[in-house]
């Protein structure tokens, strides 16, 4: 690890290198969990916290999720400034107090100090999960999706529709466990993390402040699963993933130990088929999947046992147990089973309430830009279309977004005619939808003549284009 990186400009930083000798101590990390040699690291997990690269790295990512996502006020800092956090960026046991920062409205002469402290205890988080992430990655449970390195939300899709095509009709007993994470046994998630004293105090700090409270209160409304974009769920995560491990080992070893038990007051078979359960997680959701519902209702108070032993419980309200054939929501995807030839196949769309908040966003954007020049619309819109269609693509998407694609486009072009009723619409039209132009988008070519356009000069008098894509131009793909 080098220490010379400190006296650099940060724009003169080799990224890349940094990010080589960070992920080296990672992959060193990993290989001495697998072989169960602790002691080895603990010693590299101090190693990289109290490194310049991982540090240095730390500070880049939090600075731009920071950008990306506007948070508090989009402040940006200098590059003087991010040299100075890295100097004083340590694991030292102390906390912010998150729960204070997402609940209160500060004064604007105390805003700039307020966030870099923020952002400071941010990359403090990165800091830490750099340590203790390839540590839990070698140990995850298979079936454990959420927030994990190479895993994501097409992989749980990919499972569940692995268990439920060309299968028995299935029941599927789906649920969360997000608001109980501020009831939870601080004392037995230290244990469980069985980590080095330093690290130890260290998620002890962020517990009592409330780091599990501000992810319980995180907004679930829009439909993707927010990464590292909020104050203090960086770490939570991870966190979350550590506090659920061992619940599918649980549930398969509690269906083995049943194997040879009678359960007639639960069915009508004698013997649990030990390999019908099915158990899929992202972070704090999870499903169940058997062939009957009886059996489901035992697994779910199982489930309910394994967790009140860490303070948490399954959340009541959205506790569903379907028919595979009648369906489910998971992820924001309409998941169900439909019978063809006496064959259960599995259809997994978009759901409806996934679709109607991507409308209402986009309609809200719309109505409170109204004097905004299409350009500037589009740089607003362009993002939030595009993420809706790269998160949903992984399914039976075509149909819907082609209908998603005309409902937008009713929504713009009212936008568009709103604007200037003394034009006539002929010029609006070509205007807004120019006429034979060739649109490129992911290396294709399209030729339409309805496609957003927007156009703007800067003070040298230089022109800038853009359009926005229709929804319907992001193709499927297959998991």
């Amino acid at each position: 690890m080098s220490k010379n990186n400190i006296y650099l400009a940060w724009d003169k930083i080799n990224w890349k290198l940094v990010q080589q000798k960070v992920r080296r101590v990672q992959i060193r990390i990993y290989k001495a969990k697998k072989l169960n040699k602790i002691s080895k690291m603990h010693w590299l997990q101090n190693l990289l916290v109290r490194s310049i690269d991982a540090k240095l790295l730390a500070i880049q990512k939090v600075t731009l999720i920071y950008i990306k996502s506007g948070e508090y006020g989009r402040t940006i800092l200098t590059d003087r400034q991010k040299i100075k956090l890295v100097k004083k960026l340590h694991i030292d046991g102390k906390a912010h107090p998150i729960k204070k920062v997402w609940k209160s409205k500060y004064r604007k002469a105390k805003k700039q100090t307020l966030e870099i402290s923020i952002i400071k205890d941010q990359a403090k988080q990165m800091l830490a999960k750099f340590a203790l992430e390839p540590e839990w990655e070698a140990v995850f449970e298979p079936n454990s999706y959420g927030y994990r390195f190479k895993l994501s939300v097409p992989d749980a899709i990919q499972a569940i529709f692995m268990s439920l095509n060309k299968q028995n009709q299935k029941w599927i007993f789906s649920t969360d466990i997000r608001k109980s994470f501020n009831k939870i046994y601080t004392q037995t998630m230290i244990d469980k993390l069985s980590t080095f004293p330093l690290m130890k105090k260290q998620i002890e700090s962020w517990l009592n402040v409330g780091i599990l409270e501000a992810y319980v209160n995180l907004d679930k409304h829009w439909i993707f699963p927010i990464i590292e974009t909020s104050n203090g769920i960086i770490i939570s995560p991870l966190l979350v993933n550590i506090a659920l491990h061992g619940l599918e080992t649980h549930l398969t070893s509690f269906s083995k130990n049943l194997e040879k038990k009678s359960i007639n007051s639960f069915c009508e078979s004698s013997f649990i088929n030990k390999k019908s359960l099915k158990f899929i997680r992202f972070a704090d959701q999870f499903i169940l999947i058997h062939d009957d519902k009886k059996f489901l209702q035992f697994y779910r108070v199982e489930s309910n046992k394994w967790l009140s032993k860490i303070g948490l419980s399954l959340n009541v309200e959205n506790a569903k147990l379907n028919s595979g054939t009648v369906g489910f929501s998971f992820l924001g995807f309409q998941i169900i089973q439909v019978v063809k030839s006496n064959i259960y196949k599995a259809k997994i769309t978009p759901s409806k309430k996934s679709q109607k908040l991507l409308l209402f966003k986009i309609k809200n954007i719309i109505q409170k830009n109204k004097a905004i020049s299409s350009y500037n619309l589009i740089k607003k819109l362009r993002p939030v279309i595009l993420e809706w269609g790269n998160y949903f693509k992984f399914c039976e998407c075509k149909t819907i977004y082609r209908n998603l694609s005309h409902r937008i486009f009713l929504k713009l072009r009212a936008w568009v005619f709103r604007r200037d009723t003394r034009s006539a619409r002929n010029i609006q039209k070509n205007k807004y939808f120019p006429t034979n132009k060739i649109w490129k988008f992911e290396n294709r070519i399209y030729k339409d003549n309805w496609v957003f356009y927007g156009k703007t000069k800067n003070n040298e008098n230089q022109v800038s284009e853009n359009f926005l894509p229709h929804l319907s131009w992001i193709r499927q793909e297959k998991t």
